[in-house]
């Protein structure tokens, strides 16, 4: 895979994530904050879940300076490092697995009000603005900490993976949430 197929993949599940959010928009303060069960998350859980997840990889972005020497090809070639890879296969939307969050990324289990909509959206449009101005440094010399553990390192380019997959899993998991037989009309 090239650094410019890595990015049309990151370009291509951003737009996805963009389709899922115009489609949740209409949704009342009711239906964001309904839950299936007092284990499962409401939509708007997981919404403020992926804001606070995102909002550590987006200072992250917005802070990594782009350096001349550093500037690659869109050609050049960019390999998975095992950790990364090993993490964005369990957060794409086809693993079945559940996965717990950490105790930092866990939403609060309070009302959350539909603005989390708008910030998350607006957040995401960022990072993706964040990635594309960073889309010409090697991808594979960048490093990033992990969130959750600080001594697991991923390069760049498995964090922009990551962090789209990431909010189209839990898409998923929002669609879900409206399939339900219980979910409230209004």
């Amino acid at each position: 895979m090239t650094q410019i197929e890595l990015f049309k993949e990151v370009q291509d599940v951003y737009e996805k994530c963009k389709i899922h959010f115009h489609q949740i928009q209409s949704l009342t303060p009711n239906q964001l904050n309904w839950k299936p069960s007092d284990a499962e998350w409401s939509i708007a859980e997981c919404l403020q879940h992926l804001f606070t997840t995102n909002e550590y990889y987006l200072n992250l972005f917005q802070t990594l300076k782009v350096n001349s020497s550093e500037l690659v090809s869109d050609e050049y070639e960019f390999k998975h490092r095992f950790i990364g890879k090993y993490i964005l296969d369990g957060v794409k939307p086809n693993n079945s697995r559940k996965i717990k969050t950490s105790k930092n990324f866990n939403p609060s289990f309070s009302s959350v009000q539909k603005e989390i909509l708008v910030k998350l959206t607006s957040q995401t449009e960022k990072i993706f603005s964040s990635v594309t101005n960073l889309k010409n440094i090697n991808f594979m010399t960048t490093s990033i900490r992990s969130p959750f553990l600080k001594i697991i390192k991923y390069n760049l380019g498995d964090t922009f993976l990551i962090v789209f997959y990431h909010m189209l899993r839990h898409f998923g998991q929002i669609d879900r949430v409206q399939k339900n037989t219980n979910f409230p009309k209004e």
